[in-house]
């Protein structure tokens, strides 16, 4: 990787056995590389899929060979071989996006101007991937609207393929427990942008902020965990 390349994001799966990760993936701006010592040597990546123009902001990465890369101006990739070869994924919008997390086949994307995006496919042969706030189901942005702009949505954390999180700018923070049919707001303290959510157990989780905001988050209302999923449409699906 060149000395002055600005990574801006990194995924690796946790090994089945020993402490190092078999691959580990990073990208910035029009570059990836990869390394399967654990990080000690990094190769770059030559893909047509990753131009110059094509500022990585976040990855997730399934397995040692599923990987999924978003970034400014609607960019969507994705991997089938750990990083070695890309493919362009068409995307709904072209506002930068953010994070990205892949539960299973179900995929959720966040970005600024306050988009999430889902793929109920999201390694099959076309993902599809929508706008969860398109015309008939705009209930969540009610939460939205009275912030002006509306804030980007920085980071999302699904247990499953049900029940999710969204942390954003201005504070926001959005809980759903039907797969992103319907989002209720979080109630929390302060108004700092909130760049990243995670959790250690299902209820137990943090979020971290501007001004070095650390919030912790404990949410055992309506907690379930299921391997059923909603539909677009909001159907159950098995």
């Amino acid at each position: 990787t060149s000395p002055s390349a600005i990574m801006r994001a990194v995924a690796f799966v946790k090994p089945e056995s020993g402490s190092v990760p078999s691959v580990i993936v990073i990208a910035g701006n029009g570059l990836v590389s990869r390394s399967v010592d654990g990080g000690a040597i990094f190769n770059p990546v030559s893909s047509p899929a990753i131009t110059a123009g094509t500022n990585l902001s976040a990855m997730c990465m399934i397995d040692s060979k599923k990987v999924y890369a978003v970034g400014d101006l609607g960019v969507i990739r994705r991997s089938m071989d750990g990083g070695l070869t890309w493919a362009i994924v068409t995307s709904p919008v072209s506002d930068d996006l953010t994070s990205v997390t892949i539960k299973g086949k179900i995929g959720f994307i966040t970005g600024k101007n306050g988009i999430i995006l889902k793929s109920e496919d999201a390694f099959g042969a076309i993902p599809g991937w929508f706008k969860l706030q398109a015309p008939g189901n705009e209930s969540w942005v009610k939460y939205l609207t009275h912030l002006n702009p509306v804030p980007a949505l920085n980071s999302v954390y699904f247990h499953d393929y049900t029940s999710g999180y969204v942390a954003g700018d201005k504070g926001v923070v959005l809980k759903t427990m039907n797969g992103g049919v319907s989002w209720e707001q979080m109630p929390m303290n302060g108004i700092a942008d909130l760049k990243y959510i995670t959790f250690s157990s299902d209820i137990q989780g943090k979020i971290l902020g501007s001004n070095t905001t650390v919030l912790n988050v404990h949410d055992d209302n309506d907690n379930i965990s299921t391997r059923f999923y909603y539909d677009r449409l909001g159907r159950l699906v098995a």
